[in-house]
């Protein structure tokens, strides 16, 4: 059985990784570089909306990415995700019978935050860099944001779900409590946190480090409201657009996410220390707020870079839950089984 409850003191660890134990030498194991871009659609929705994303596939195969042209997350809620990509797990905490707020996001945050994929990797060796916006027991984040989830005060601090929701309701499309102005702050805060997290993504490549890395940046990007044009200029925020101008105003952002897409693969193939995985990858899709687009808020970009090129157990229909299987059985000398592809519309308000 791949998973198992374990008992620690707090039992915060659901999804723990019961693996046989590796014999990997140390000088084999990569570096893993898990970048993920927020509600990025696969290009198969981007050429519903009138566009397409064919030059930075192009540049990317170049490369010696293999483009996963059929990639689809498994829930369409980013804590939901990415807890059950890096758990490698369908949650049994994820309900299709309700609609999800902010304060009830709050289980998935949980199981992003004590997930079974870290310690299993620090078991391995690993050092865990944190560029995201979730906090982990040993690797808290290190780029200042607005304060998005706010765990602990959810649950100690009766009104703390205000703050949430005032903090980051722009972020879910929630309906407006707070005025413009301070919505436009709180998406300004949100560009200079990607650009920190650019940058520092860019830069790692040259710290040295004597272990293996698993380094994991989240970019707020190319979520909605969008705040930069093709060229990466700033734009004001507008909550009062059309679904046209929307879409319009989200795949011209995702024109100069692939910039920094180009520049940060530029980096980290540029000398690798050791062996190497990337993968780029939308936690879910476009968020749609339609019932009868449901469907296509799954359809992710995912784009994976194996140094030993060995691409036999990625097919061109994985799907999130199964991605770092494949890493593991491709590099650990693991035999995971892959789960069926299953996707879950968790309702939102």
């Amino acid at each position: 059985m791949l998973f198992y409850d374990i008992q620690k003191p707090s039992q915060e660890i659901k999804y723990a990784f019961n693996l046989p134990k590796t014999v990997v030498a140390d000088s084999v194991k990569p570096d893993i570089y898990y970048i993920v871009l927020d509600s990025y659609s696969s290009n198969v929705i981007l050429k519903l909306m009138g566009s397409d994303n064919e030059a930075i596939e192009r540049k990317l195969s170049n490369k010696g990415f293999r483009i996963v042209n059929g990639s689809c997350s498994n829930y369409n809620l980013t804590p939901f995700s990415i807890s059950s990509t890096l758990n490698m797990k369908y949650l049994e905490e994820a309900s299709t019978e309700k609609k999800y707020s902010l304060n009830e996001f709050l289980p998935g945050v949980q199981l992003v935050k004590y997930n079974g994929l870290f310690p299993w990797l620090r078991q391995q060796g690993y050092n865990i860099v944190n560029y995201s916006f979730f906090d982990f027991p040993e690797n808290p984040a290190n780029i200042e944001t607005h304060d998005v989830w706010d765990i602990e005060a959810i649950f100690l601090q009766q009104n703390a779900g205000w703050k949430v929701y005032r903090d980051v309701s722009w972020n879910f499309n929630l309906p407006a409590l707070i005025g413009a102005d301070k919505i436009q702050e709180a998406v300004d805060l949100r560009d200079v946190y990607d650009d920190s997290v650019y940058q520092r993504l860019i830069s790692t490549p040259a710290i040295k480090s004597s272990q293996p890395r698993f380094i994991y940046a989240h970019f707020f990007s190319p979520h909605i409201p969008n705040s930069r044009d093709s060229n990466g200029n700033k734009i004001l925020v507008n909550t009062k657009l059309t679904v046209p101008q929307e879409m319009a105003r989200y795949t011209e952002e995702i024109k100069f996410v692939n910039k920094r897409i180009d520049s940060i693969t530029n980096a980290l193939l540029a000398n690798p220390k050791r062996p190497l995985v990337i993968i780029i990858q939308g936690d879910h899709g476009y968020r749609f707020y339609d019932p009868e687009k449901t469907s296509e808020e799954f359809p992710n970009f995912c784009a994976v870079y194996f140094s030993n090129t060995d691409y036999r157990l990625l097919s061109d229909t994985i799907t999130n839950v199964n991605l770092f299987k494949v890493v593991l059985n491709t590099w650990f000398n693991q035999h995971i089984p892959l789960d069926s592809n299953r996707h879950y519309f968790l309702q939102y308000n």
